[in-house]
């Protein structure tokens, strides 16, 4: 071959310009000051550029491109600028030996509004304005909230072939970013807690994460029909964290605000972490006449995060499959016909400090510098270990259909939660990362897709998705349940993982008298449901019409699970949803006044009175310490995106007059686009409390995803 020839290049570009929008609104009949909490969502504008190119020649190929997004968000101070440069090279010296690089930088300004259960909170000051008013929508305005982030991804690899099928690889990636948060509630508006001194708050984190890897891979044929494929390798993960933190208040002007410019240095602190895991594995491929397939596996992970009980893990995992359509007495019509069997077992190796039984950190106080536990570990802390069992099979019937089917058991030990201790263990710091017991669980998942129609001009492609699991915590080690720190999920024998566990409300109680007295309860907790959603699925279409105009849609849903509706619970602590002022009306209780919302005229329903007793019972349903009163069942179905497209390049070649330009598509799109719902509120896919926290499921004045519609075109030179 001629070193250096050229192969050409290709240039693409593609623009986006799109909007945010509130796809779902708050209704007054949730809450009277609905549209003041409406009134805080705008659209917001996106705009993006991408370009790239790429080609090369026989020894080297490249890849080169950059990406700018702009994008605003739902409410005010919500808006990210992201640049991001990427670059890949393949070099091949000789025909034994390839070399592979890539990079990417990104540099990305975000900024964010408060949201959330906070006292800053836009939605949750929107929604209680009316008897909550102390900081308002000015003061919130004001509040400058910035994430800047520099981040270099960066990996090199180099493949060595010495002879037909030995090959060996050795590579190293790197993940370096510094992060910066800036919080500023300038001086002069009246902030809360903080009063209107002004408040600076800055985090400063640095991340160096370096990844080595290195495997030899061998494949061989003993004797004709039989391929081995045998790999053993190791992977090493090395990261250093370090971190600070400041805050001051008093500032004298919004003109100078940086953080030395403070007046009451609060506190601060500095942290430093390096920790590291390793990877050692076996990895075997059997196949025989393109039938039988047979593989195993076998992984030890050690990491320095793992408590002094379990120093290291070991996963296997093993596969077998054969193809019946190769047998002489199977249907010509099913041109694929295989059934699969699998075990493998994977896991979760615990977060960074979970092994670290006490970890103190200095604190200024009226006395002088002293130390406090800031978190509170478990040296017997183990790896999550998951095992799963699966059996399936995969058909495909005149080339243009198919159908996957696969049905699990999964067994989960030593799962990782975290455990608030009870006040008078006096270690209430932090909650203590904990192993459970057992979790066993099991699910099916389905796959049908279908080419009803494939021409030069036409095409549609169908795809259907159905998925259910379901699951149980079985063995707590003799440990009492778990609660989460909202006292609603649970960890308890005989009930799904994260289940809601809480006390159903019966109805009313009355006094001698038939006035309505409190609330009758069950005296035992029961199942409320799960934030998890049992069934999943997804209806997906792609059609091509006329060659070169191509439609997507995609439709998923849920059934099956609930979501702890906080925001009503919020709601009625401040008086302000119509329905339980009326109830309270009806029952002869004054109702709190507020300035420009009119109460409808509603005569007290005699006592012990049917009316009365109904009117009751449905009040109990709004007293917020009971918590199982908030518990929504939360199925829905969405269209979640819709696109069409028009392809060019038959028109461009008609034209002499653009003979660089190659292809060019233009489309329009939209995501999250209609929504029907049980759910009684905008936000449907929400957990207030993070992922790794026991609660889930919470929507606690979250914001909710935007509808987003786009326009785009792309071409290439």
């Amino acid at each position: 071959m001629a070193a250096g020839k050229p192969k050409g290049i290709s240039i693409n570009y593609k623009f986006l310009n799109g909007l945010n929008t509130q796809g779902n609104k708050y209704q007054k009949e949730q809450f009277f000051t609905a549209p003041y909490a409406n009134g805080i969502h705008h659209d917001g504008s996106i705009a993006q550029h991408s370009l790239n190119a790429s080609g090369g020649t026989e020894m080297v190929k490249y890849y080169i491109g950059i990406d700018s997004r702009d994008e605003a968000g739902l409410m005010l101070n919500d808006h990210m600028d992201r640049k991001t440069l990427r670059a890949n090279f393949d070099v091949f010296p000789n025909e034994k030996i390839v070399l592979n690089a890539s990079a990417s930088y990104s540099r990305s300004e975000n900024r964010r509004p408060e949201t959330d259960d906070n006292e800053y909170s836009w939605i949750g000051q929107n929604i209680k304005w009316p008897l909550y008013p102390y900081i308002d929508s000015t003061a919130i305005a004001v509040i400058n909230t910035t994430s800047n982030m520099n981040r270099f991804l960066g990996s090199a690899q180099a493949t060595w072939i010495p002879i037909r099928g030995l090959e060996a690889k050795v590579g190293l990636g790197i993940d370096e970013y510094d992060l910066i948060d800036n919080e500023l509630y300038p001086p002069g508006y009246a902030m809360g807690a903080t009063g209107d001194m002004g408040r600076k708050d800055v985090w400063n984190r640095q991340n160096t994460q370096l990844t080595y890897h290195a495997d030899v891979r061998y494949t061989y044929y003993p004797f004709p029909g039989l391929t081995i494929n045998s790999m053993v390798g190791t992977q090493v993960f090395d990261r250093r964290i370090r971190s600070s933190r400041i805050r001051k208040l008093g500032f004298l002007t919004t003109l100078i605000t940086d953080v030395g410019s403070g007046e009451v240095y609060v506190d601060g602190t500095e942290g430093r972490v390096h920790y590291k895991e390793a990877g050692i594995f076996t990895d075997h491929a059997i196949s025989y006449l393109d039938q039988y397939y047979f593989s195993f596996m076998v992984r030890k992970d050690y990491a320095s995060t793992i408590g002094r009980k379990a120093p290291s893990i070991i996963y296997p995992r093993a596969s077998f499959a054969v193809r019946l359509d190769k047998y002489p007495f199977f249907p010509s019509l099913i041109t694929l016909m295989k059934i699969r069997a699998a075990y493998g077992e994977t896991g979760v190796l615990p977060d960074r400090l979970d092994a670290i039984r006490l970890l103190w950190e200095g604190v200024v106080s009226p006395y002088g510098v002293g130390g406090q536990i800031s978190s509170i570990g478990n040296e017997e802390i183990k790896p999550e270990r998951i095992k799963e069992l699966e059996l399936g099979f995969e058909a495909e019937f005149l080339r243009n259909y198919s159908v996957e089917f696969t049905f699990y058991q999964q067994r989960a030990e030593d799962s990782i939660i975290d455990f608030w201790a009870s006040p008078s263990t006096g270690k209430t710091s932090s909650a203590t990362p904990t192993n459970i017991g057992e979790v066993k669980g099991w699910g099916v998942e389905s796959l049908i897709q279908a080419r009803p129609v494939s021409t030069k001009n036409f095409m549609l492609d169908l795809s259907l998705t159905n998925n259910y699991q379901t699951n149980e915590v079985v063995d707590m080690g003799g440990a009492q349940p778990i609660y989460g720190g909202r006292d609603l999920n649970v960890i308890k024998e005989g009930q799904p993982k994260h289940a809601f566990y809480h006390y159903k409300v019966k109805g009313a109680t009355f006094l001698e008298d038939g006035r309505y007295k409190g609330v009758d309860i069950d005296t035992a907790r029961s199942y409320l449901g799960t934030p998890i959603p049992p069934y999943t699925g997804s209806f997906s279409l792609n059609a091509r019409i006329f060659k070169n105009f191509s439609i997507n849609l995609l439709l998923d849903w849920a059934t099956g699970h609930s979501i702890a509706n906080y925001n009503r619970r919020g709601a009625i602590r401040y008086d302000i949803i119509p329905r339980h002022r009326e109830l309270k009306q009806m029952l002869g209780m004054p109702v709190i006044a507020i300035e420009g919302y009119k109460d409808k005229d509603i005569e007290p329903l005699e006592p012990g009175s049917p009316e009365y007793i109904q009117a009751a019972d449905e009040f109990a349903t709004y007293q917020r310490e009971y918590l199982a009163n908030f518990i929504e069942p939360a199925d829905f179905l969405n269209l979640r995106e819709i696109s069409i497209s028009y392809r060019f390049t038959d028109l461009l070649e008609k034209f002499t007059t653009f003979p660089l330009i190659s292809d060019l598509v233009v489309g329009l799109s939209a995501r999250n686009v209609w929504r029907t719902t049980k759910y009684s509120y905008p936000s449907i896919e929400v957990n207030a409390d993070g992922a790794r926290s026991l609660d889930r499921g919470v929507d606690y004045y979250t914001v909710q995803a935007p509808r987003v519609y786009n326009f785009w075109f792309r071409f290439s030179l």
